[in-house]
């Protein structure tokens, strides 16, 4: 082995030496042209800039090898998992995990975050007691992380990062689509640990998630869509909801039940709907005027089903390509609320098959077809729930309401009878543990006699309560039976019933009679309700006459056109 290193050392050391020898350079490029060589060379701005320019050139594959060789070290010994900022849920959950790990030190330079924004305000009619104000959580500001978890070490480092592709290329060009890539940079969260396994590392970070959410467990979260300038329409949270009880919801006799039986088996057949080839989706539709409790029976059943709840809000600037897309990347363990369908136009039955072109070219209007396609076409997601609410079915496309994209569809209409004998229980049935019952300030008589008769229990004293239970109970049966007598039946909606107990509450518990004074309540209730549904019908009626104009003038246009049209093809005719 030595008499082979030194005679390969031998033969270096000779080519060393013959290189520098100028009768070695003479035989290689002849004489003329290393002349011709010395002359250039001899200069040293050209010298310096032909060193310059091939300087990287022969660096290039040192550094190129180098880095490949340090990348297959640390991908042989190492495990890193990315987790983008798009995937806001998992990132939130991440880097709030990660800030308990940290040592007081890292706080030093922190960032504020709100994490539990206030939830949206259609799920805060049952809030009680005073608002709480946002939580802020801190971060470190900086990038990079380190620190041990059940005796493995873990780097977090957080980066930014372009997009693999910018969506609008043909729209904007693909000089312009690189500039966008680099405003459009997220966070990148890259956490590395020195193993082998990448079970490990994943096993920990599903960890870390569950310890997360079992500090929220209790909660409803609620997504709602973003849009922005670069990136499009996406789903953002927007807060928690405390879990609203299923009972807290007051709908027609075996309405809940039913839907609550429906929903539990479409999630327990999952197998059996990919052993017949048939797509596990399932759509709901929930009909009924504004206030029947159709968004809030969608939070109750998230709530008993320990789901979340996504909610899409059809505005003007969506079109066929941003509806499937939501639908397509609704978040995990969701439920898909899709409010007022009967006021978007690409539900309508009488909306357009053709969407109109914007200015700049792009179609940007719901169609019939694209909607159809987002529900039950190849790219829908599997397993998902999706409600859909309106106040006036008649109004939808029924291809929209076959079998397949509504499965079933139930009305929530104005309170029936039990309906608002349930709303007087919910109401004035509350005994608060908390309030402080008012002692009884007896006589000395008084005293005397249960003194004297207090160490004596008898019978007769266990059914005298009973007695006093059963005619309190019955006293307020007809109390119920009072109400309910006085407001008309299918004409008032709970919403309404409850703005009723909330806005008189004080009054009617300060009464000496308080069902009396809920009675003499009534018939303000009543007009102001009246006088709410005249309002009502009178800006439906108003927007019918504005539309009907609108078809009209449109109507005439189009004939004005066609006469015009006319009118040069006749003209074109006795030319010729």
């Amino acid at each position: 082995m030595s008499e082979l290193i030194s005679v390969w050392g031998e033969l270096i050391l000779t080519w060393l030496w013959r290189l520098t020898e100028e009768t070695f350079w003479v035989q290689l490029f002849g004489d003329r042209l290393l002349q011709l060589l010395k002359r250039y060379f001899g200069n040293d701005v050209v010298l310096c800039g032909m060193l310059f320019y091939i300087t990287p050139m022969i660096t290039a594959p040192f550094n190129s090898l180098i880095a490949t060789s340090t990348t297959r070290f640390y991908s042989y010994w190492y495990t890193t998992i990315k987790i983008s900022q798009k995937e806001s849920e998992v990132y939130n959950i991440l880097q709030s995990f990660i800030a308990t790990q940290l040592d007081e030190r890292d706080f030093r330079n922190v960032e504020a975050k709100v994490m539990d924004k206030s939830a949206d305000e259609d799920f805060n009619e049952d809030r009680e007691g005073q608002q709480q104000a946002p939580k802020l959580e801190l971060f470190p500001s900086d990038k990079s992380h380190t620190f041990y978890y059940k005796g493995y070490k873990i780097w977090v480092n957080i980066g930014k990062e372009a997009p693999d592709s910018f969506e609008n290329v043909d729209t904007y060009g693909s000089q312009l689509s690189d500039v966008l890539n680099m405003v459009n940079q997220v966070n990148m969260m890259s956490i590395t640990m020195k193993t082998r396994q990448t079970s490990l590392l994943h096993g920990f970070l599903e960890e870390w998630i569950q310890i997360q959410h079992q500090k929220r467990y209790g909660k409803t979260t609620i997504y709602k869509t973003s849009n922005s300038r670069y990136c499009g329409t996406s789903w953002v949270q927007v807060g928690t909801k405390v879990l609203r009880h299923f009972d807290s919801v007051f709908l027609k006799k075996g309405q809940k039940e039913r839907l609550l039986n429906d929903i539990q088996l479409f999630r327990q057949r999952e197998k059996w709907y990919a052993n017949l080839g048939l797509p596990h989706r399932r759509g709901f539709l929930l009909s009924g005027p504004p206030g029947t409790g159709k968004t809030s029976l969608v939070q109750s059943i998230a709530s008993k089903l320990n789901m979340n709840v996504a909610i899409l809000s059809i505005t003007s600037n969506m079109d066929d390509e941003t509806i499937q897309y939501l639908l397509r990347t609704v978040p995990f363990n969701s439920i898909l609320l899709i409010e007022d369908i009967d006021h978007c136009d690409g539900f309508k039955t009488k909306s357009k098959e053709k969407a109109a072109p914007k200015e700049n070219g792009n179609y940007g209007q719901l169609t019939m077809t694209g909607i159809l396609n987002a529900l039950d076409g190849v790219t829908a997601q599997e397993g998902s729930m999706v409600f859909m609410s309106c106040n006036n079915m008649d109004e939808i496309e029924p291809a929209l309401l076959r079998p397949g994209r509504i499965d079933l569809k139930m009305e929530l209409g104005y309170a029936d009878r039990d309906q608002i004998k349930a709303m007087y229980h919910r109401f004035m049935d509350q005994n608060d543990e908390d309030d402080v019952k008012t002692p009884m300030v007896l006589t000395s008589s008084q005293s005397s006699t249960l003194s004297t008769s207090s160490t004596v229990v008898t019978d007769d004293d266990d059914d005298d309560d009973d007695d006093m239970k059963k005619q309190q109970d019955d006293t307020q049966l007809e109390d119920v039976d009072r109400f309910a007598n006085v407001i008309p039946v299918n004409y008032v909606t709970p919403a309404e019933l409850q703005n009723f107990f909330i806005s008189h509450l004080d009054s009617i518990q300060a009464h000496v009679d308080p069902i009396q004074c809920i009675i003499d309540l009534v018939p303000a209730f009543l007009e102001t309700v009246k006088a709410d549904r005249a309002h009502a019908i009178q800006h439906r009626d108003a927007g019918k006459d504005e539309d009907k104009a609108k078809d009209e003038d449109k109507t005439k246009d189009e004939e004005r056109t066609k006469d015009e049209e006319k009118t040069k093809d006749e003209e074109k005719d006795d030319t010729t």
